[in-house]
């Protein structure tokens, strides 16, 4: 079975029109997600009635996840993997690139801060529950003085090092309540299986290594900082 160790938050309500019909879903999912240009989005067809229907494949095509409205199963070649389970609204999965692993973010509203999680196929290794906590904690320490610090966003990014490394980030909240620091964001490189934090990179440092791999979110939020740098 499939054990979600972690979940993610996201506010994505300009992905439906005002018709509640989705701008773009097809049935593999939306690609690029608002994240991460490696994931795809768990969109819905028609959000006001709540339709989605999603196939989606494993790199190696060896696992495929089936969402029915906000039912999901895994199979893995052609044998169901565990029980059915909840998914949330424009979830983003990126597979490992070995296919043993997913890294999701849950999209729920305004129901908390972002964090994003790690799941693997039963008898591999997990991380440990708490990786976005841990890198919340982190950010918050080490940034101190900067506004909405420690109600951070935590997403995932990418994978490295053949699926032994995962990339997040820790996003300032996009509000203006989070004053000039909305939007600012760090990568953080963890171990997998270990989920220690082996790396982090500034937002410069960020775009330097993955700027090819940003999603639109996070792309508009370089632009909304270099903004805020030369209105200072």
């Amino acid at each position: 079975m499939w054990n979600c160790l972690l979940g993610a938050v996201l506010i994505s309500g300009s992905l439906s029109t005002a018709l509640g019909k989705t701008l773009d879903c097809p049935e593999t999912g939306k690609k690029p997600g608002e994240y991460s240009r490696a994931s795809v989005e768990l969109c819905f067809q028609d959000w006001n009635k709540n339709r989605r229907h999603l196939k989606v494949e494993s790199p190696d095509h060896s696992v495929l996840l089936v969402v029915d409205g906000n039912n999901g199963q895994i199979s893995k070649k052609g044998r169901a993997v565990g029980p059915a389970f909840e998914v949330t609204a424009d979830e983003e999965w990126i597979w490992s690139p070995d296919s043993s692993a997913v890294m999701v973010t849950t999209h729920l509203g305004n129901a908390g801060p972002e964090s994003a999680g790690v799941s693997f196929l039963d008898g591999l290794p997990t991380v440990r529950d708490d990786l976005a906590v841990t890198i919340r904690k982190d950010f918050a320490a080490r940034h101190i003085k900067l506004p909405c610090a420690s109600e951070s966003n935590v997403a995932g990014l990418t994978w490295l090092n053949d699926s032994k490394q995962s990339v997040l980030v820790a996003e300032i909240p996009p509000s203006p309540h989070c004053e000039r620091a909305d939007g600012y964001f760090e990568a953080y490189v963890v171990s997998i299986p270990g989920g220690r934090i082996l790396q982090r990179y500034s937002m410069k440092e960020t775009v330097s290594r993955f700027g090819n791999i940003l999603g639109a979110r996070l792309l508009n939020n370089v632009e909304g900082q270099a903004e805020e740098q030369k209105g200072r």
